[in-house]
């Protein structure tokens, strides 16, 4: 019953109902008190639990800061002498204790300090007991360099400026890498970079000190109508096409104009346009695509990922399939001109551009006529994902059924650019 009460709680923490998540939280701490002691691990986690959700309500005042560092201090102190002051457990809990006092809405530099050497050793025994990659280690990473970038905000840009940027910049690659683009953790690195990326960075030297990628991300948090796709290809122009080609090919996406299709970096979509790989279970579908065979694939979602359409899960969200019916058409054409709609045209002209959208919108449409199950085409969305705010460097339109959306369409509209945008913009001459 404990163990139930406290999932309830987490699961309202996870829905931001956080009044109710609190109330459940104290009422499975006192119950695991009483019955278990307060030495138990599970009364531990509780106490652990209930200072999270006290140390994250905004604004923090004083009374829910000191309940929150008594809680974690005593998490810290039993978990000491329960499984070692060294344990990834107990380390975990010094960063949230760090993360508190650097938080504290009347600092001193008695907390400052506390919070400094805290978050020091949890980042280091963290990395070494589990290596840098693991959850727990970047959440660590994560919480070291908040405080890092909040100091600057009083101390100004210096080398310590440089040192969060640097620190978060590697957390974010590696959450991705580990969690995936739109898990809540990665979400929150990157809300953290892009806010300290503004402070640190003047209008007028941007482009000259980031990549494409760093510019946009400071640049757009959403990109889903024509006016910000066309501010996004202005940006490009002044920031420069060749610069955005050299970054892909250092990254190794692009070698010799053409995408590349190797195991290093891996981009999947592109091995199944080169006919390195092919879906089976999409092989009857393609069929329908008729004439357009020939220059389009249907592809579909990992399994997994339509099985958890409709999860609410936040380990899903933004990577399970965004309605019961999700495809992607992609166009067979490797020439990096064409790896994204950011790009499209911008060596061919804007007509040409204009003629693929139009194409590749009539063959999403032929395929959605054609198959089973699917809705009255007006009920079907046509969307593309503008470098980077897809992982993968190949363009794919998303073919999603909005009778039966799941809860990843709404946690990804914002990046979603309908195609009619797209091409509304560039007959305007984006």
């Amino acid at each position: 019953a404990m163990s139930c009460l406290n999932q309830l709680a987490v699961t309202l923490q996870k829905a931001k109902k956080t009044d109710a998540a609190l109330q459940f939280h104290r009422d499975c701490l006192m119950r695991r008190k009483r019955i278990l002691g307060e030495h138990h691990e599970d009364t531990i986690q509780s106490m652990s639990n209930l200072a999270v959700l006290l140390s994250s309500r905004r604004p923090l005042v004083a009374a829910d800061f000191n309940e929150a560092q008594s809680l974690f201090r005593l998490a810290l102190q039993e978990r000491e002498k329960s499984i070692g002051a060294d344990n990834p457990r107990t380390l975990y809990t010094l960063s949230n204790l760090a993360k508190c006092l650097s938080e504290a809405p009347e600092s001193s530099k008695a907390l400052q300090g506390e919070a400094e050497e805290s978050h020091k050793r949890a980042v280091t025994k963290l990395v070494e007991a589990l290596q840098e990659g693991h959850p727990l280690s970047l959440a660590a990473l994560h919480n070291q360099a908040c405080y890092w970038a909040d100091r600057t905000a009083f101390e100004g840009a210096g080398p310590l400026a440089e040192q969060a940027l640097a620190q978060l910049r590697r957390v974010h690659k590696l959450r991705i890498e580990k969690l995936g683009k739109e898990h809540p953790d990665t979400q929150l690195t990157e809300k953290k970079l892009r806010e300290l990326m503004r402070h640190q960075t003047s209008p007028s030297d941007v482009a000259q000190t980031s990549t494409w990628t760093e510019l946009f991300e400071m640049r757009f948090e959403e990109m889903n109508t024509a006016r910000l796709f066309t501010k996004a290809r202005e940006e490009l122009r002044q920031f420069g096409v060749n610069a955005l080609k050299q970054e892909l090919t250092d990254l190794g996406w692009v070698s010799d104009d053409l995408l590349t299709t190797g195991m290093q970096p891996f981009n999947f979509l592109a091995c199944i346009v080169s006919g390195q790989h092919n879906q089976r279970k999409a092989a009857e579908e393609q069929l329908l695509l008729g004439e357009a065979a020939k220059t389009y694939a249907i592809v579909h979602n990992k399994a997994e990922c339509d099985d958890h359409w409709d999860s609410k899960d936040p380990s899903w969200l933004g990577k399970s399939s965004m309605s019961k019916r999700h495809r992607f058409l992609l166009m067979k054409e490797l020439r990096w001109e064409w790896f994204n709609v950011l790009t499209f045209g911008l060596q061919s002209g804007n007509e040409q551009a204009v003629q693929r959208l139009i194409s590749m919108k009539e063959a999403a449409l032929t395929f959605v006529r054609k198959a089973k199950g699917w809705p009255a085409e007006e009920r079907v969305g046509l969307y593309l994902a503008v470098w980077p705010m897809t992982s993968v460097p190949l363009v794919h339109m998303h073919i999603v059924d909005l009778d039966n959306l799941g809860p990843t369409f709404e946690r990804l509209s914002k990046k979603m650019l309908p195609v009619d945008e797209a091409i509304l913009a560039l007959k305007e001459g984006a």
